[in-house]
């Protein structure tokens, strides 16, 4: 791992997977993650999603020469207080460092030597924060990913992931439409096409999505539709995302 920026402090080990907790500098605590995707069909797809075994994970879990998945943080904390994220709950000390932010990535790689090749490394930059008020730190990690692989020896397709609940305007003064064109414009001229933006909605009520995002001010769906549809994508499409709220399962007896 690099000691530029990041000091390692802990790891969550799960069945498909490592949460790993680093600090930074000014020793506020982020995480980052290295997880393998499952591989489910028909009726197993029931069984893997709520198991409690960790073999039966296990033995569906895909390669990771045809699917790897990591997630890195993009701040300290975050200004928004989604009922749906943890983060909400932890102090805002501001935006992580483009350096900061490409050191989770090498110490990921780093973290996992053994998986020196794949043909999709999913990397989603919202593990901590939100990504739309730290763009140009975000924007220049994302360029920066092919770089880092091959100074590391490591022969990876990336495919980034921009999660975001579309602010109406950032910390940084840019509306949640200037936001969407920077982040396509890298999507279609440096991944030609092969980036995913995750646009979190939660409902289709507008009302309950602010409430939701804490009282964000955010992009209606109808705005964030309208702009997409706008544009001439191709190779990935951006996606409209929605919690799914699960109720208690009733034992009867």
């Amino acid at each position: 791992m690099t000691e530029k920026s990041l000091q390692y402090e802990n790891a969550f080990y799960l069945p498909s997977g490592r949460v790993f907790m680093l600090k930074t500098k000014d020793s506020y605590p982020i995480e980052c993650t290295e997880m393998r995707d499952v591989s489910i069909q028909g009726k197993e797809h029931y069984e893997v999603r709520t198991t409690q075994d960790p073999h039966i994970i296990w033995n569906h879990l895909k390669l990771y020469e045809d699917k790897w998945l990591l997630t890195v943080s993009t701040q300290k904390g975050c200004t928004h207080n989604c009922h749906f994220c943890d983060v909400s709950g932890l102090p805002f000390k501001g935006n992580l460092s483009q350096e900061e932010i490409e050191d989770q990535v090498r110490f990921l790689l780093e973290a996992t030597p053994y998986v020196t090749k794949s043909n999709k490394v999913k990397i989603g930059f919202a593990r901590m924060g939100e990504p739309a008020h730290n763009l140009e730190n975000v924007l220049g990690a994302m360029r920066n990913l092919p770089k880092i692989s091959e100074e590391m020896g490591r022969e990876y397709n990336w495919l980034p992931c921009f999660n975001t609940i579309a602010p109406y305007r950032t910390a940084e003064g840019k509306t949640g439409f200037d936001v969407l064109d920077e982040v396509i414009e890298l999507k279609e001229n440096e991944y030609d096409g092969r980036l995913h933006l995750q646009l979190s909605c939660n409902s289709t009520d507008e009302k309950q999505r602010k409430k939701l995002f804490g009282g964000a001010r955010v992009l209606t769906i109808e705005e964030i539709v309208r702009h997409i549809n706008s544009k001439d994508l191709h190779n990935r499409t951006a996606t409209l995302n929605f919690i799914v709220r699960i109720k208690p399962r009733q034992i009867c007896s």
